[in-house]
């Protein structure tokens, strides 16, 4: 009989043959670490982008100055009432800025003022807001008179007003070397200087006919501008009439008788 070596079979032995062993249970998969910090970064993107849509549309019409401001409120970690005051007051300076003043004109007609003294034109517009630049002119009407202003129409207040008013007639000079000249030259010369030549009549000469014998006032004399300067012409030599001739009748003696 074969050595071997042996062993009693039971039950349980059998049982454990006729059924396999189940296989090991899976274990789970662990999450990644990462996986939160992406989802609310998605929510925080998805935030973003609906608060984009919606704030142009509840804030339409609105000032860019407000929309802006009240954008940086919102995104303020504790907005509170006592922030608010200084934004109202960026606001109200913002709309102030963005409306600038319009500056106020006065009309100005220049025969309002012509002919006036000029102390009373002067007076006038300072009390009107203008700054007045006075400037004297030779002119024949009266000293002190004004004559125009410059700028007219509508002007706006603090400006300039240039006043031109007249200093009075000037002197002119009376030219010489007009005696002994022809009339027509001395009229000329009277005129281009500013003086009106005025013929005071005519009187027998050795000079020519025409011939200018003496003006008044005398040359170089000083007159005001567009005075008269008169003036004397030569009719010519005077005409000398000859005694005429008496005829001697012979006289006869008493020897011629005889």
């Amino acid at each position: 009989r074969p050595l071997g070596a042996e062993r009693a079979w039971t039950e349980s032995d059998v049982d454990d043959e006729g059924e396999q062993a189940p296989p090991p249970a899976a274990r789970p998969k662990k999450r990644s670490p990462w996986t939160w910090p992406f989802v609310g970064l998605i929510l925080l993107v998805l935030f973003a982008l609906l608060g984009a849509w919606l704030v142009p549309m509840l804030t339409a019409g609105e000032d860019p100055s407000e929309t802006a401001t009240a954008t940086r409120t919102t995104r303020s970690a504790s907005p509170t009432t006592t922030s608010a005051s200084p934004t109202q007051t960026q606001e109200t300076q913002t709309q102030t800025q963005t409306r600038p003043e319009t500056p106020e004109t006065v009309q100005l007609n220049p025969v309002r003022f012509q002919g006036r003294p000029f102390d009373e034109v002067r007076a006038e517009l300072e009390s009107l807001g203008f700054e007045v630049d006075g400037q004297q002119v030779e002119d024949n009407a009266a000293e002190g008179t004004v004559l125009d202003i410059f700028p007219s129409g509508a002007v706006e207040r603090g400006a300039t007003i240039r006043v031109t008013y007249s200093e009075g007639p000037g002197t002119i000079q009376v030219p010489g070397g007009l005696t002994g000249q022809e009339e027509q030259q001395v009229r000329e010369a009277l005129l281009s200087a500013g003086l009106v030549p005025q013929k005071s009549g005519e009187e027998p000469s050795d000079e020519p006919a025409g011939t200018v014998l003496r003006i008044d006032p005398g040359e170089g004399s000083e007159v005001p501008n567009g005075a008269t300067v008169s003036y004397v012409v030569s009719s010519g030599p005077e005409e000398t009439t000859e005694p005429a001739e008496t005829p001697t009748l012979p006289t006869t003696g008493p020897d011629s008788e005889g």
